[in-house]
């Protein structure tokens, strides 16, 4: 068995392969791979995918969530820094404006 690199840092958030090996090869583990082509078809015209095994389902729901929490991650950080923007360019237009601070918050509050 294949140990660990003792000078890499894998408490880094990276995308890390790993690869299991079944003893006896039996079992697909992830799934099999169904070939859709018949077997007289050139090769770079063969169809394939991958039929997951229960375990192989479980694997892909939880990438797909990963996936998903991601972007909502990603989306509210870009709101933040447009709320920011916004913030800033409404100070900054109070600044410049000549109406007083209370004439500004009237408007602002509607």
């Amino acid at each position: 068995m294949l140990r660990r690199c003792k000078s890499w840092d894998y408490c880094a958030p990276r995308i890390y392969m790993i690869s299991i090996t079944l003893a006896d090869r039996s079992l697909p583990l992830l799934g099999k791979l169904v070939i859709d082509s018949p077997k007289d078809a050139p090769p770079e015209s063969v169809c394939a995918h991958i039929e997951p095994s229960v375990l192989g389902s479980i694997v892909q729901d939880c990438w797909a969530k990963a996936r998903y929490e991601k972007a909502v991650k990603a989306l509210e950080a870009l709101m933040e820094k447009r709320e920011e923007l916004r913030r800033r360019e409404l100070m900054e237009a109070v600044r410049k404006s000549d109406h007083t601070y209370e004439e500004i918050l009237c408007f602002i509050r509607g």
